[in-house]
């Protein structure tokens, strides 16, 4: 089973995501289609709402890869019972 979509499709998203969001910064090879849901976490694999351009290398470090790096301090909080599934799916989700 794949865990990630195919990088013809996210190329593509990535581009069309940039323009329809009006990011100032427009050159696509320096984001990544990132998930806003962990999979981790049951977030969709593919669908468009659950992937947006993230910057590789963003001010004040919080680019994509301090991000990955975080992202499995949310899991631990769910499957150790410290915060609930649904609650933290509204609270990432915004």
């Amino acid at each position: 089973m794949r865990d990630f979509p195919l990088a013809s499709y996210t190329e593509a998203l990535r581009r069309r995501q940039i323009r329809e969001f009006a990011y100032t910064h427009r050159r696509p090879g320096d984001y990544v289609e990132d998930h806003l849901i962990p999979l981790e976490l049951s977030g969709g694999l593919s669908g468009p709402r659950n992937l947006w351009p993230q910057l590789k290398l963003a001010h004040g470090g919080w680019g994509a890869g301090r991000k990955d790096d975080l992202e499995p301090v949310p899991n631990l909080l769910v499957y150790s019972g410290t915060l609930g599934y649904a609650l933290l799916r509204r609270k990432v989700a915004g």
